[in-house]
């Protein structure tokens, strides 16, 4: 899957409901560390709705691995 497709699929998670949300950003996470494209541990994640009233922020220093919705 190319840079543009794990975009678009990770984008579509903002019109979901909160729950979905969290499911779509772990779902992303989870993906970026099994491509190697991110640490076990380093850095956040996150995402923002389209009313730009919420924001989900994985935390830093938690293995990948281990990150539930």
């Amino acid at each position: 899957m190319g840079l543009k497709n794990r975009q678009m699929s990770c984008n579509l998670c903002s019109r979901y409901d909160e729950d979905l949300f969290k499911q779509e950003l772990v779902s992303c996470v989870r993906m970026f560390f099994s491509k190697s494209m991110v640490s076990v541990g380093g850095g956040n994640h996150s995402f923002r709705s389209d009313k730009k009233d919420r924001i989900w922020i994985t935390p830093s220093g938690y293995p990948r691995s281990h990150l539930e919705p």
